[in-house]
């Protein structure tokens, strides 16, 4: 075979092998590097947002208050908020807080409690009648953790 082809089909190879090469050193760091840092994103932590089965109702804790939020019911002109210190009650209404137009609803429940207990949360929609048209599942807020 003549050098002259022999030349450039050489350096074609190395520079595909190249490509090649460096093309899966990336998937290979890439796919090592994000459970490590998914993982040490989880571990640090503490005081997670918390939801129902349904997805329809989650808080927080943020140290001085629990913040609540959920789906928001087409039939609902106000929520009313129950607190307890377990999730099976009995639980006392803590706040009312009318229907809006947004996807989700939220509200705060502040509290000192948030730093020393378990605080559970249960939500009641009722319409304009005052009849209540959805239960939302209860969820239980962990205290605060430093």
């Amino acid at each position: 075979m003549n050098n002259k082809f022999l030349i450039p089909i050489i350096i074609i190879a190395v520079f595909i092998a190249g490509i090649v090469y460096f093309s899966f050193k990336r998937i290979s760091m890439t796919s090592v590097e994000i459970p490590s840092t998914t993982t040490e994103s989880i571990t640090k932590i503490k005081n997670p947002t918390v939801s129902n089965s349904a997805n329809d109702l989650a808080g927080s804790n943020n140290l001085e208050s629990i913040g609540l939020w959920w789906d928001r019911d087409e039939h609902t002109t106000e929520y009313i908020l129950f607190r307890s210190d377990v999730i099976s009650g009995p639980f006392a209404e803590i706040g009312r807080v009318p229907a809006g137009l947004d996807r989700r609803t939220n509200a705060e429940d502040i509290t000192q409690d948030a730093k020393v207990k378990t605080l559970c949360y249960k939500i009641e929609a009722r319409d304009a009648a005052g009849k209540t048209v959805r239960i939302y599942e209860p969820i239980c807020i962990p205290k605060w953790k430093n």
